[in-house]
């Protein structure tokens, strides 16, 4: 029922993330697919085989569907992160989305290209 915190560091292609569950005494830290608290590692690439995890639509991972794409509209495959207690798991299948350009940014929305 409380809030979580997700805590983004890095730039350029690749960042850390260290995601923290709030007790009532303090926040704790999360296990993340049973790895180790703070070891979600986002990447970006253009290959369309690294997932990068992303927040437009609750917290998120995708992937370009297509290999070599580098301008939206793009299709994507998604993946949910569900927190179970103090751990946080990625859904095993994914589902349709789409890289969109919005004024001058970018944009992840479900559902295909």
């Amino acid at each position: 029922g409380d809030l979580e915190v997700v805590v983004g560091a890095g730039g350029g292609e690749s960042a850390w993330y260290d995601v923290f569950s709030y007790t009532g005494d303090g926040l704790v830290p999360v296990q993340v697919d049973g790895a180790p608290a703070g070891a979600l590692f986002a990447s970006f690439s253009h290959d369309g085989t690294d997932w990068t995890t992303g927040y437009d639509d609750g917290f998120i991972d995708h992937r370009f569907a297509e290999q070599g794409t580098t301008t939206a509209p793009a299709p994507l495959e998604l993946r949910d992160w569900v927190l179970e207690g103090t751990t946080l798991t990625r859904s095993a299948t994914g589902e349709p989305g789409c890289l969109v350009s919005r004024a001058k940014t970018f944009e992840i929305v479900r559902g295909s290209c």
